[in-house]
């Protein structure tokens, strides 16, 4: 199965065992944050690809398929839209370096 940004995701997570990763660390670090989290989860949860999964944390069944690096970067974007200085931790903390992204040069 596919996550809409193309990857292939080998192991799913599903959006509510993903969500309390970030939410404990929303919480540790900027609770006035939290409701606002909760809401963008839920637009997060929205706006995720339809299929069915079984989450290989919770084993639950989910119908909503998004990687965790897409997931993330989306709270990422969020949180740099509030808190700059929170987002660059966060970022630090969950998102992959850069030099392990894949790099598509477009020929020109």
């Amino acid at each position: 199965m596919q996550c809409r940004c193309g990857l292939e995701i080998q192991k799913p997570i599903c959006i509510l065992c993903l969500s309390e990763k970030y939410e404990a660390w929303i919480e540790e670090n900027k609770l006035s944050l939290l409701n606002q989290y909760k809401k963008v989860v839920q637009k997060i949860s929205e706006s995720a690809r339809l299929g069915r999964i079984t989450c290989s944390l919770c084993r639950s069944q989910s119908e909503r398929i998004i990687c965790e690096h897409c997931f993330a970067a989306q709270i990422f974007n969020w949180l740099q839209s509030k808190e700059p200085e929170l987002a660059q931790r966060f970022a630090m903390r969950f998102l992959l370096p850069p030099e392990n992204y894949l790099i598509i040069k477009s020929k020109t």
